[in-house]
């Protein structure tokens, strides 16, 4: 979580956030939205921490290595992280330096081979 008032997912109850629900649902919606181009799965999101890991697997249209990371940032930033913040109401779950960048999560991209 960006600028995160909580530090576990278990307060998010404080906010009335769901997040395990949530970001099944958002996860669920992104791959109905995106059919065969983009897969997004739930690794790891454990209520003891803030933080959950996904895997992204997506079918690349282009060999140049900036366009697909351009792709990916999209695909997280604009798609993803809008239907969390607010689809699912995390806005309440990151502080006013996080609202006002609208920046919901950092994030780390990691190739799989």
């Amino acid at each position: 979580m960006y600028d995160s008032l909580i530090a576990n997912w278990k307060e998010a109850a404080k906010f009335k956030v769901q997040p395990r629900q949530g970001l099944a649902r958002v996860v669920d919606a992104f791959n109905l939205k995106h059919g065969g181009d983009a897969y997004l799965q739930i690794l790891e999101m454990e209520e003891d921490q803030s933080y959950f890991v996904l895997a992204l697997s997506c079918k690349n249209a282009s060999d140049q290595e900036q366009a697909v990371m351009n792709r990916i940032t999209h695909l997280l930033e604009k798609d993803f992280a809008t239907d969390l913040l607010i689809g699912e109401t995390w806005y309440q779950l990151i502080g006013t330096k996080g609202k006002f960048e609208r920046r919901l999560f950092s994030y780390s991209i990691q190739p799989y081979h």
